[in-house]
């Protein structure tokens, strides 16, 4: 599926009048907010919350306003209003008030709003009518959601982690507070039905999943909340190591966490369950740092910088993020860039010249806002001026916007083509789609926190520990403090989960690669290094080629560990194949070159004392590991040129197939026995074979040796009788394979009679469909009389 940002259409303007007095923070012109319903609106819905003038709820089908609130000049609105509508077009909308008439001063920020009517052309005049009503809270508000789960509340949060609960006429059913959450940055909410990352065993069976990044003691913690029909839980709290000076942050149904900082470091993180029932934060691929736009800051001080709310994240699922910013003068526009950071490539762009109505300069930047819905292709983006009184040495006290020029601002409506998952194959080739706008590790400042975010800070002085044990070249040293790390996680695991295993994220494992196969500068040939933690991570298969400068298997080869060598040929997946037909070679090649050093003089002789696997073990595995038969093909040109070399290989696969051939043919079963719900199965006892791989793969790899080098083959005589020896073998088998084929329709009726009956026995007998109707059935039985073909009937023509 390809993936597009399409150009931008303007859906709606607003200007902020000139006696709107704005509240003693920041606050946006605009706030708008996007919600898909069951309607005629295939496009849904955006409610829009003007400062100084109302609410209004635009139909996106029809690009029109369905409902409009004015409240007047004096309103202040203090975060993103919501609506809710139903399958009758009754329409709920919710927003927080700052200012406004009737609102007290003690109540400002506290104060929530409701509006519950009918739709633009709702004919009933008794759900035409409009009602209002209006709640104070014991804690501000900073946002409001309307999950589709919890169909009768509103949730309201607060700066602080409050969570409250109440019903959609803003009655509290039950609120709770952290005490220990001093701010909380962010704020996403989820459907339980939708949020995949919460495991099926979880106590939260439906209901909302809250996920809030907060700030505790100066450190940033994930915390994972559940909201039920029974209350509010706790379902988890995930530290994140380091210092963040977040400027925006995202999150997916799948768990899939990003956060862009003022320095304009990305980071990217994964919920995760390794074992379906606790949560732990991974970090699936490195941070990456930012440039070409306004926003970006050395300094990392939002208040420093006039251009800090000139970019916003948005997630489209999955690890799908739209980033909006605005690029570094000189041309000042507006861009759009839909990244998958999984990968950390380029997917999309857009430009957007600024509105010529939006003022901006030099020491007066925008305020831009993203928002959208999960189960919609578009996406909103809304352009404010940020007056220059917000600004002027950072005092953000009361000003009347008469002071500064008139504000505008734009709603835009971005149509996108957004796949629904990750995928390898829309991230190929976009590598250096993305260039313009990333930065290197050294100016960007990534290297630094790349080594520890993810992590927790049992694994941060882990990896403190192995490093220093390496620098002073004593790998078991290393190896001690790994291994009793293991064993105290372990040890903390409880009875339920003793088979679960350890979760060793992509940014452990990588960092534990790196400190073990790190080369010291003095290091001549002595080159510290033990193959056990290796192996360990490699048996938990959670090793990549990828996780090692260079490649793993060049590692492995510098330092002749040839038995992790072959482990990875079972564990990892994702070696080059160039690299695995290499190790083929060497297997070829060490024989051959010892035994002509074995004939030369003993001055002569420089083959080292190392174990080099055989070419029967090597090869076994070449032909079980998955790749690419493109990439085989040029992998086997390029390191097994020579015909001698060629043949060699095509004999031991000779072997193959001769073993598999001279095998005989299991028609009927040894014996029968019954299965723990009586019912009677067949006993096949299978040979053990040994190291030797099955006999599809073998023919699939010998096929690919073939096109790569058949000419090759016709070249060298002592390759021909090889061949024609495999033919000999092979044919006999094909006219087997056809004979056997004719057995399948006969015999077809007594396997699904079996299978039926092993069925029934462990699940009871199935009972009729009775949602099919008789007449249906009783049409299909005469179908099936008519065909007069049976297991026992034979069909008779007679001429």
């Amino acid at each position: 599926m390809s993936t597009s940002v399409n150009e931008p259409f303007l859906l709606s303007t607003y200007t902020v009048p000139k006696r709107f007095t704005r509240p003693g923070f920041p606050v946006a012109n605009v706030y708008a907010t996007h919600q898909y319903a069951s309607t005629s609106s295939a496009d849904g819905f955006v409610t829009v919350a003007a400062q100084g003038d109302g609410v209004n709820i635009l139909d996106l089908s029809t690009l029109h306003p369905v409902v409009s609130h004015t409240l007047g000049p004096s309103t202040v609105f203090s975060c993103l209003p919501v609506s809710r509508i139903d399958k009758a077009r009754a329409c709920t909308t919710y927003a927080v008030l700052e200012a406004a008439q009737g609102v007290r001063p003690e109540d400002r920020g506290k104060t929530a709003r409701m509006w519950r009517d009918s739709l633009a052309g709702e004919t009933n005049t008794t759900t035409a009518q409009v009602t209002v009503k209006t709640e104070a809270f014991s804690h501000r508000i900073t946002q409001l959601a309307v999950p589709d789960e919890l169909p009768t509340n509103v949730l309201l949060f607060g700066p602080n982690g409050e969570i409250t609960v109440a019903d959609d006429d803003l009655t509290v059913q039950y609120s709770h507070t952290f005490e220990d959450a001093s701010e909380v940055q962010k704020f996403f909410i989820f459907d339980r039905s939708q949020a995949t990352f919460v495991p099926r065993r979880s106590s939260l069976k439906d209901g909302a999943v809250i996920v809030s990044l907060v700030k505790i003691a100066g450190s940033s913690v994930l915390r994972i909340v559940g909201i039920d029909a029974n209350g509010i839980k706790t379902l988890a709290d995930l530290p994140i190591a380091g210092s963040l000076a977040v400027l925006d942050a995202t999150c997916s149904s799948t768990g899939f966490i990003s956060i862009l900082e003022l320095s304009g470091n990305w980071h990217s993180l994964q919920i995760e369950s390794p074992d379906y029932s606790t949560f732990v934060l991974t970090a699936p691929s490195s941070p990456f740092g930012l440039r070409n736009l306004t926003f970006v800051s050395t300094s990392g001080a939002e208040s420093s910088s006039p251009f800090a709310h000139e970019a916003a994240v948005l997630s489209l699922g999955s690890s799908h993020v739209l980033l909006a910013g605005v690029t570094s003068p000189p041309s000042s526009e507006v861009v759009l860039l839909l990244w998958d950071l999984q990968y950390s490539v380029l997917l999309a762009s857009r430009t957007l010249p600024i509105p010529a109505t939006i003022s901006r300069s030099k020491k007066q930047g925008l305020w831009l806002q993203l928002s959208g819905s999960s189960r919609s292709q578009q996406a909103l983006l809304v352009l404010s001026s940020i007056p220059a009184s917000m600004l002027l040495n950072g005092d953000l006290g009361s000003h009347a916007a008469s002071d500064d020029s008139t504000q505008r601002s734009a709603v835009f409506v971005v149509p996108m083509t957004v796949p629904p998952s990750s995928s390898v194959a829309n991230a190929l080739g976009r590598a250096s789609a993305g260039e313009k706008w990333l930065a290197s590790a050294a100016s960007a400042g990534t290297q630094a926190s790349a080594v520890d975010f993810g992590l927790n800070a049992s694994q941060t002085k882990l990896l403190k520990q192995m490093k220093t044990a390496m620098e002073q070249k004593r790998p078991e040293a290393a190896d001690d403090v790994f291994f009793a790390w293991v064993s105290q996680h372990e040890g903390n695991r409880s009875k339920s989960r003793l088979n679960a295993k350890l979760p060793f994220g992509y940014q452990l494992a990588k960092q534990v690669l790196e400190i073990l196969f790190r080369i010291p500068k003095n290091a001549a040939t002595d080159i510290p290094y033990s193959p056990k933690v290796v192996r360990y991570l490699m048996k938990q298969r959670c090793v990549s080629a990828s996780m090692v400068d260079g490649g793993l298997f060049a590692a492995l080869r510098l330092r002749n560990d040839w038995e992790s060598l072959l482990l990875s040929l079972k564990t990892v997946m994702d070696i080059p194949e160039a690299d695995v037909i290499g190790l083929l070679h060497t297997s070829i090649s060490a024989p051959r070159q010892k035994q002509a050093d074995d004939n030369a003089m003993q001055v002569d002789a420089t083959t080292p004392d190392t174990f080099v696997p055989s070419l029967q073990t090597v090869l076994a595995l070449c032909v079980t590991y998955t790749m690419s038969a493109p990439a085989l093909r040029l992998a086997i040109r390029q390191h097994l040129p020579d015909a001698a070399e060629l043949t060699v290989v095509l004999q031991a696969l000779h072997e193959m197939v001769n073993a598999w051939c001279d095998e005989d043919v299991l028609l009927l079963p040894d014996r029968t026995k019954k299965d723990p719900h009586g019912a009677l199965v067949p006993v096949i006892e299978e040979k053990q074979k040994g190291a030797l791989p099955p006999l599809d793969k073998v023919l699939v790899f010998l096929q690919t040796l073939l096109d790569s080098s058949f000419l090759t083959f016709l070249t060298y005589l002592p390759s021909h009788a090889i061949l024609r020896d495999i033919l000999s073998h092979l044919e006999p088998e094909l006219s087997f394979t056809d004979d056997v084929e004719l057995l399948r329709g006969p015999l077809e009726p007594f396997v699904r009679a079996h299978t039926k009956t092993v069925h029934e026995a462990a699940h009871g007998a199935q009972k009729p469909d009775l949602k099919v109707d008789w007449r249906r059935r009783r049409k299909e039985a005469h179908e099936q009389a008519g065909m007069a073909v049976g297991v026992y009937q034979i069909e008779e023509l007679l001429l």
